[in-house]
């Protein structure tokens, strides 16, 4: 295994002081480093950014992020609508900012 651009990309604005030894890691030793990676959202945007799912132009590749991107949002204003699970929530994504109190009904 080895990282497309757009998984390197993804690495470097994710969180690079968590992640970015991956960036010099190929075959073997990232697909364990990767296994051992218990963050499942960074292991589901590196999957989906993968030229195993067939991500492999600039256009796929932007166009996965803004369905990532349209996913967060719709769960972000459920959480919003809905009982939040924590006492206090704030989710920011996009331009958008959503804060939610289990104490508000």
């Amino acid at each position: 295994m080895k990282l497309n651009r757009f998984q390197r990309a993804a690495i470097q604005s994710y969180s690079a002081s968590d992640f970015g030894f991956l960036l010099g890691l190929e075959g073997k030793a990232l697909e364990r480093a990767l296994k051992s990676c218990t963050d499942a959202f960074f292991l589901s945007i590196i999957t989906e950014l993968g030229d195993e799912e067939g991500c492999n132009t600039l256009d796929q590749a932007m166009n996965r992020c803004a369905a990532m991107m349209r996913d967060i949002n719709a769960i972000c204003d459920q959480i919003e609508l809905g009982e939040p699970i924590l006492p206090a929530a704030t989710c920011n994504v996009s331009e958008k900012t959503f804060t939610a109190s289990a104490f508000d009904h």
